[in-house]
């Protein structure tokens, strides 16, 4: 193969030097008649004006937006047309310009045609070397206007917010207080500053208030919701201001709680009231006891026969006046024992329990009723001991099962069990009755509440039995509560500390 010949060389070209060739015309990024053009389409309203102030070149979109002409505005000075409560701040942004700004974004107010004023925003530059300001402004009167409206319900809200007849405040995760309104400020005694981002509500909470807090809030965590909860809170000056709390929790996206809403009501009036009735009742309740003993012991002798035989008739409405007065004692002691739980009078002496024994203690005492109702007691072995007072904790059980046994339809059974839980045994007793609707939970547990109407004819009873459970439960350091779904029962639950727990050496029962 042949090698390839020796490159020939390029001759140069003969010419002028490139710095002395002539170069073509830079063509101008756009021509008057084009920028024209883009004047009149742009929908913002665009003018130059000279450092004095004066309008020097106007868009087409003044008409359209103000009503005038470029005609009637050029030459003029562009203050004239600036809202007089506007003026002082329109200048102070020009001197900007003036003083070498870059560029301003600034609203003013601007008189249209017909008198009327218009919002615009404005972004200006300067142009120093023609002397020259570059602006553009946009009509922002429908965004003012919705601004207005919106601050104007703002502060109809707020106002009500601060001067509702209740107190309001919303509390961070850690209790913190985020917000409190006015109300609830004159009500404490301190001032927003004081409370606000410094304070947790449990810091104004009475000891036994702060107890029941700490109780109730997991439980308020997981449902999302309380309703009148009684506290006491403690205002500035050291005096106790009695509320009715109802809260509800706030939850992120994810479902974690995040906040709380709360409405307090000032529970002082209802407190005395509530103070007189007890007293009323506790009078009551002395003066009926004697008279009761005596008329139970005379229907008593009556039924002995030792004043002669009764016919049937009279034997059915002895036994009616038995059952009435029996009755009647019923809840002339249990008026008693609900007045002494609530002036922390009533007798308690706690040791060492075997749980286990307490159920079996009330149900043995709750059999006969249950055969009658055609309901079966059924319950689990448990090595739990507890620390508490065996009479007192038999007499909360009873009154739990017996109303469980009375909502329970024939052939159904009440299923009561003891289970350990960290610290606590967790007592409870579940039926398969018509349920609680979810309304009701909290206040079944309050004096005379009952849940249907027909409650107190179709199934007797004083109204009092859960009322004293929660106080005897209450006294013992414990928390009670409800759950439920209507139509698919009811289950009523308490805590008990374990002996080991209280400081006490487990036991036998009591």
């Amino acid at each position: 193969m042949a090698s390839p010949g020796p490159k020939r060389k390029r001759r140069p070209r003969v010419g002028r030097p490139a710095a002395e060739r002539p170069r073509k015309a830079a063509r101008p990024v756009a021509t008057p008649q084009e920028l024209d053009l883009f004047f009149a389409l742009t929908l913002d309203l665009l003018c130059i004006a000279d450092f004095d102030g004066y309008f020097k070149r106007l868009n087409p979109a003044w008409e359209r937006v103000l009503g005038y002409s470029r005609q009637e505005l050029i030459g003029r000075p562009y203050i004239e047309f600036v809202h007089p409560d506007d003026r002082e701040a329109t200048l102070a942004e020009a001197a900007k310009l003036n003083a070498g700004g870059t560029v301003v974004t600034f609203e003013n107010r601007y008189r249209c045609k017909d008198g009327s004023y218009k919002w615009l925003l404005w972004n200006s530059a300067p142009l120093p070397a023609r002397q020259l300001i570059f602006a553009a402004a946009r009509d922002i009167t429908g965004r003012k206007r919705a601004e207005a409206q919106l601050q104007q319900y703002a502060d109809e809200i707020s106002d009500l917010y601060n001067n509702a007849p209740c107190g309001y405040h919303s509390l961070g995760p850690d209790g913190t207080i985020l917000r409190i309104n006015d109300t609830e400020l004159r009500w404490l005694g301190y001032s927003r500053e004081e409370l606000v981002g410094k304070r947790k509500l449990p810091e104004l909470l009475a000891p036994q208030s702060l107890t029941r807090f700490q109780a109730e809030f997991p439980r308020f965590k997981e449902r999302g919701w309380v309703r009148d909860i009684e506290f006491d809170l403690v205002r500035q000056d050291g005096s106790v201001l009695p509320v009715l709390l109802n809260a509800t929790a706030v939850r992120d996206a994810g479902g974690n709680y995040v906040m709380s809403r709360s409405t307090v009501l000032d529970n002082t009036e209802r407190r005395a009231l509530e103070r007189m009735k007890d007293e009323f009742i506790a009078m009551t309740g002395h003066e009926l006891r004697t008279p009761l003993t005596a008329l139970r012991g005379a229907l008593a002798i009556l039924a002995g026969g030792r004043h002669g035989v009764l016919d049937e008739k009279g034997t059915h409405m002895l036994e009616i006046a038995v059952e009435s007065t029996d009755r009647l004692s019923r809840l002339v002691n249990d008026l008693l024992d609900l007045q002494r739980m609530e002036l922390g009078r009533l007798q308690m002496e706690k040791k060492p329990c075997d749980a286990a024994r307490l159920l079996r203690d009330t149900l043995g005492a709750l059999q006969p009723l249950a055969e009658k109702a055609q309901v079966k007691l059924e319950t689990a072995p448990a090595d739990l001991t507890v620390q508490c007072d065996a009479g007192r904790i038999i007499q909360a059980l009873t009154n739990l099962i017996s109303n469980a046994i009375k909502f329970s339809p024939p052939g159904e059974s009440v299923q009561v069990r003891v289970e350990r839980r960290n610290a606590d045994a967790v007592f409870s007793v579940e039926d398969r009755g018509r349920g609680i609707p979810p309304e009701h939970l909290e206040g079944i547990f309050e004096r005379f509440r009952q849940v249907y109407d027909s409650d107190a004819r179709e199934h007797g009873g004083t109204g009092l039995g859960l009322a004293i459970s929660r106080g005897i439960v209450q006294q013992h350091g414990g928390r009670i509560w409800a759950d439920s779904r209507p139509g698919g029962g009811a289950v009523l639950r308490f805590t008990l500390p374990l002996a080991s727990a209280a400081g006490g050496e487990p036991g036998g029962a009591s």
